[in-house]
C-alpha cells in the first residue's frame, strides 16, 4: 500500500535537507563545467621555456611564481589563470 500523503504538498527535499556530500559533489561538477568553458583572462607569448608571473604586480597581483612551459609549449598560472605560450618560431636557450 502507498503511504498516506496530504494533497498539494511538495515532498521533495529542500536544498538544506540534501546531504552535504551530495551538495559538494554537485558544486564541484558545476564548477568543472564552468572552468571548461572559461577562456584564460590573458594570453602572453614568451620566448623562453621558463617564465614568471606576478599577476600584474602591485596590490592586485599575487606572489611571484616561476612556470615551466613543458612539452606542449604552454602553461597556465595557477593563481590568476594567465596563459603563457611559446612564441612561434622562438628558439629558447637551455641555459639555467
Amino acid at each position: 500500500a502507498a503511504p498516506f500523503r496530504i494533497p498539494n504538498i511538495d515532498y521533495r527535499p529542500a536544498f538544506g535537507i540534501i546531504p552535504a556530500s551530495v551538495r559538494s559533489n554537485r558544486a564541484q561538477m558545476n564548477l568543472h563545467r564552468v572552468k571548461a568553458k572559461m577562456e584564460p583572462p590573458e594570453t602572453i607569448e614568451v620566448e623562453e621555456m621558463r617564465t614568471s608571473c606576478d599577476g600584474g604586480g602591485g596590490a592586485l597581483g599575487h606572489p611571484l611564481v616561476y612556470l615551466n612551459l613543458g612539452d606542449g609549449g604552454s602553461v597556465d598560472c595557477p593563481y590568476c589563470g594567465r596563459r603563457f605560450n611559446l612564441k612561434e618560431g622562438a628558439t629558447p636557450s637551455h641555459a639555467h
